[in-house]
Protein backbone atom coordinates (compact mmCIF):
# COMPACT_ATOMS: atom_id res chain seq x y z
CA UNK A 1 0.00 0.00 0.00
CA UNK A 2 2.72 2.35 1.08
CA UNK A 3 4.74 1.75 -2.08
CA UNK A 4 1.74 2.08 -4.49
CA UNK A 5 1.06 5.94 -2.53
CA UNK A 6 4.79 6.47 -3.48
CA UNK A 7 4.87 5.11 -6.80
CA UNK A 8 1.65 7.61 -7.67
CA UNK A 9 3.76 11.10 -5.96
CA UNK A 10 7.04 10.25 -8.21
CA UNK A 11 4.82 9.71 -10.98
CA UNK A 12 2.95 13.06 -10.31
CA UNK A 13 6.20 14.77 -9.65
CA UNK A 14 7.52 13.43 -13.17
CA UNK A 15 4.37 14.85 -14.80
CA UNK A 16 4.25 18.43 -13.32
CA UNK A 17 7.85 18.61 -14.10
CA UNK A 18 8.54 20.42 -17.48
CA UNK A 19 10.28 18.63 -20.15
CA UNK A 20 12.10 20.95 -22.57
CA UNK A 21 15.03 20.21 -25.52
CA UNK A 22 18.18 21.63 -25.32
CA UNK A 23 21.10 22.29 -28.20
CA UNK A 24 22.58 19.05 -27.70
CA UNK A 25 26.64 18.85 -28.37
CA UNK A 26 26.53 16.70 -31.02
CA UNK A 27 24.10 19.16 -32.78
CA UNK A 28 26.74 21.68 -32.60
CA UNK A 29 29.72 19.62 -33.76
CA UNK A 30 27.92 18.61 -36.68
CA UNK A 31 27.13 22.46 -37.83
CA UNK A 32 31.22 22.73 -37.29
CA UNK A 33 31.86 19.58 -39.12
CA UNK A 34 29.53 20.99 -42.41
CA UNK A 35 29.95 24.69 -41.98
CA UNK A 36 34.05 24.63 -40.81
CA UNK A 37 37.69 23.02 -42.07
CA UNK A 38 37.78 22.74 -37.83
CA UNK A 39 38.66 19.37 -36.45
CA UNK A 40 37.79 19.30 -33.46
CA UNK A 41 39.41 18.97 -30.09
CA UNK A 42 37.64 20.14 -27.54
CA UNK A 43 33.52 21.31 -26.77
CA UNK A 44 32.63 23.79 -23.95
CA UNK A 45 29.13 25.25 -23.57
CA UNK A 46 28.43 28.29 -21.35
CA UNK A 47 24.61 29.27 -20.67
CA UNK A 48 24.45 33.71 -21.78
CA UNK A 49 22.33 35.66 -19.62
CA UNK A 50 19.49 35.61 -21.73
CA UNK A 51 18.75 32.10 -21.87
CA UNK A 52 20.87 31.02 -24.89
CA UNK A 53 23.54 29.36 -25.40
CA UNK A 54 27.73 30.02 -26.00
CA UNK A 55 29.63 27.04 -27.34
CA UNK A 56 33.82 27.14 -27.67
CA UNK A 57 35.28 24.42 -30.31
CA UNK A 58 38.57 24.39 -29.99
CA UNK A 59 40.27 22.95 -33.31
CA UNK A 60 43.39 20.43 -33.58
CA UNK A 61 44.10 22.21 -36.88
CA UNK A 62 44.26 26.03 -36.15
CA UNK A 63 45.49 27.28 -39.62
CA UNK A 64 42.08 28.73 -40.38
CA UNK A 65 40.74 28.71 -36.85
CA UNK A 66 43.46 29.60 -34.08
CA UNK A 67 41.06 30.69 -31.48
CA UNK A 68 38.57 27.93 -32.34
CA UNK A 69 35.24 28.36 -33.40
CA UNK A 70 32.36 30.12 -31.73
CA UNK A 71 28.70 29.19 -32.07
CA UNK A 72 25.69 31.35 -30.62
CA UNK A 73 22.15 29.31 -29.86
CA UNK A 74 19.66 32.44 -28.92
CA UNK A 75 17.00 29.56 -28.56
CA UNK A 76 18.65 26.90 -26.06
CA UNK A 77 15.64 24.32 -27.41
CA UNK A 78 16.31 24.76 -30.98
CA UNK A 79 19.65 24.02 -33.14
CA UNK A 80 18.01 26.39 -36.03
CA UNK A 81 18.80 29.22 -34.11
CA UNK A 82 22.54 28.64 -33.90
CA UNK A 83 24.81 30.45 -35.85
CA UNK A 84 28.62 30.82 -36.19
CA UNK A 85 30.19 33.71 -34.41
CA UNK A 86 33.49 33.90 -36.14
CA UNK A 87 34.73 32.66 -39.86
CA UNK A 88 37.98 31.44 -40.63
CA UNK A 89 41.42 33.51 -41.25
CA UNK A 90 42.37 33.36 -44.42
CA UNK A 91 46.35 34.15 -45.13
CA UNK A 92 46.64 35.87 -48.67
CA UNK A 93 50.23 36.45 -47.44
CA UNK A 94 50.93 32.95 -48.35
CA UNK A 95 49.05 32.87 -51.60
CA UNK A 96 51.03 35.84 -52.86
CA UNK A 97 54.04 34.50 -51.58
CA UNK A 98 52.49 31.23 -53.83
CA UNK A 99 52.03 33.18 -56.85
CA UNK A 100 48.70 32.90 -56.42
CA UNK A 101 45.77 35.54 -56.92
CA UNK A 102 45.81 38.78 -55.57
Amino acid sequence: MLANFYGLIISLVVLATPAFAQVMDYQVLRLVSLKTDCRRDNLTREITDNGGLLFQVRCQNISHFPQGVKIFCPDASDERSCVLLNKGVEFKQLMLLQGGEQ
